[in-house]
């Protein structure tokens, strides 16, 4: 019995011990793999550029006092500040800090030698922090302030044209300039005539135009302006809007010219556009009336309606102007210093040449502002075109 109970207990183990049958392959479950979460595509991160903040132009009027930025408006003969028309003296500082003129025009009586002449342009330049103007009239012939110092072969600006090529004549205005500049120190020449010699009984003008026609001269000064340009030296085309055809001389007294707007176009100012158009610096208006071109009964230097209406809004130009000498009669037989001063601003001059007194016409302007007839933005105005126009071409910069 006890064998038998040992023997069925060894078959129970032995069965227990056999490999597990396999499972049914329905009853077998995959390994569950993770989910895969499909996440939103972000947009990307904007970039932010910063532009940076121009720096503002620093404004060249800053800190200037109106009685500054007049003098800026005034080219005078050192006469009018000094009691030495040859030297700087301490006469000459006192008087230039109440009137800070921006330039100085000179004459023969200005100089007597060379040397002299450029010690006398060194000492005015050295009265303004401001970059300072020297001035002299030279067309040739017999317009030569030099006396027998310099440019005395020089011909009339008639005799140029009869003889030479536009290109003859650039190269002679060049070599002026060149010993202008060089020789004598100065910067500006109040040239070239681009007036017409239209009136056989003109007496002003003559062999100073190029020309007798407007066809005629008009080539000659386009090039007078780019020989003074070659030699870095400023110009002013004068004396708008014509001298040529009167029979007056505005030095001695009223000048007329009977002339419509549409003969001048045709004839007058055929040379003053050429010149305009070869970038003259400056243009000179002359104490002319027109009485068939404006209505105003003043001479072109006092009328808004020639220096505004017609020069800068019909021939479109935008650069300086400046006036023809304010001592000559044509102006003091009728205006004192400070009204003609004003007056000329108010018709759209930028530059008073010569004002017969100067002090007077500084503090015309001065009241002009005060009182609102003149406001001090029209002064900037001006400022501003002289200012460019210096800071442009000028040797003032140079000269120690």
């Amino acid at each position: 019995m006890a064998r038998l109970l040992i023997t069925a207990l060894l078959c129970v183990l032995l069965a227990s011990c056999q490999a597990p049958q396999a499972l049914p392959a329905s009853a077998i479950v995959s390994p569950i793999a993770p989910p895969t979460a499909t996440l939103p595509t972000l947009p990307p991160t904007p970039t932010t550029t910063l532009t940076p903040t121009p720096t503002p132009t620093p404004d060249p009027l800053a800190g200037w006092t109106l009685t500054e930025k007049i003098g800026q408006l005034l080219i005078v003969a050192p006469e009018a500040i000094t009691d030495d028309p040859t030297a700087v003296t301490s006469h000459a500082k006192q008087a230039y800090a109440a009137v800070p003129v921006g330039g100085f025009i000179l004459f023969q009586s200005n100089m007597t030698s060379q040397a002299q002449v450029k010690q006398l342009t060194k000492d005015l330049r050295h009265l303004s922090t401001q970059k300072l103007w020297i001035a002299t009239d030279l067309e040739g012939g017999g317009v030569n302030r030099f006396g027998t110092m310099a440019f005395t072969d020089v011909p009339w600006a008639a005799q140029m044209a009869k003889a030479g090529t536009p290109d003859d004549v650039r190269a002679t205005y060049a070599e002026m300039g060149r010993q202008l500049r060089e020789d004598w120190d100065m910067d500006v020449n109040f040239a070239p005539v681009a007036d017409v010699f239209s009136n056989p009984n003109n007496t002003v003008i003559g062999r100073r135009a190029f020309g007798t026609t407007g066809e005629q001269a008009a080539p000659y000064v386009a090039a007078a302006v780019a020989g003074l340009h070659d030699a870095a030296v400023l110009c002013a085309i004068k004396h708008f809007p014509g001298h040529g055809d009167t029979a007056q001389d505005s030095h001695a007294g009223a000048a007329t010219t009977d002339k419509t707007l549409a003969e001048m176009e045709a004839m007058e100012f055929l040379p003053f556009v050429a010149g305009i158009d070869a970038s003259a610096d400056m243009v000179m208006v002359a104490h002319v009336l027109t009485p068939n071109v404006t209505t105003d009964g003043l001479p072109a230097t006092l009328s808004r309606e020639m220096i505004t209406g017609v020069l800068r809004e019909k021939l479109g130009y935008n650069g300086v102007v400046i006036t023809d000498a304010m001592n000559m009669k044509a102006i003091t037989s009728f205006y004192t210093a400070d009204e003609a001063a004003v007056m000329a601003l108010e018709a759209g001059v930028d530059i008073v040449l010569m004002p017969d007194n100067c002090i007077t016409a500084m503090a015309g302007i001065q009241a002009a502002v005060a009182e609102g007839r003149l406001t001090e933005a029209r002064i900037d105005e001006s400022v501003r075109r002289v200012l460019a126009l210096k800071e442009g071409r000028s040797l003032s910069a140079t000269i120690n």
